[in-house]
């Protein structure tokens, strides 16, 4: 399925209004949600900006409602964005899984494999993990196309 990634204008008011068309339940049931900019508030224009990626005919509908408001993008301008306006942990931890493992550690009882497995990275245990879903290509469906 091929997805189209956008980007939106919220303008401000006495409440952030979204543009004409805006259906959270399609953003987030058929597309990769709203990602908004965590870096930057509204600009002196009174907007504020979000990405998001949607099967081609739901972002054509949206593009046609939202009055100007919502424009089709490159991957490369949404990656873009992404690096410099939500920014995203290299790493996901398990506080509560890693407090686990130093008890045992501070008891004096032998780590288990599962244990030492969730201080790597690498290994897809929760602890330390890598985060997988890191950039805006990872958001997409796995046989999303572009």
């Amino acid at each position: 399925m091929k997805y189209i990634p956008l980007k939106i204008k919220i303008i401000r008011s006495n409440d952030a209004t979204h543009p004409s068309g805006h259906n959270g339940y399609d953003i987030d049931q058929y597309g990769i949600g709203m990602h908004y900019d965590k870096c930057c508030d509204f600009d002196v224009d009174g907007f504020r900006y979000a990405v998001t990626a949607l099967p081609e005919d739901k972002a054509d509908a949206y593009i046609v409602a939202s009055e100007g408001r919502v424009e089709a993008i490159t991957e490369a301008e949404a990656e873009a964005w992404f690096l410099q306006h939500c920014p995203e942990p290299t790493e996901t931890i398990s506080i509560q899984r890693l407090q686990e493992i130093k008890l045992k550690k501070d008891l004096g009882i032998t780590l288990t494999q599962e244990d030492n497995d969730a201080l790597d990275p690498l290994k897809d245990v929760p602890g330390i993990t890598i985060n997988k879903k890191k950039g805006f290509r990872n958001k997409l469906p796995k046989d999303a196309e572009l």
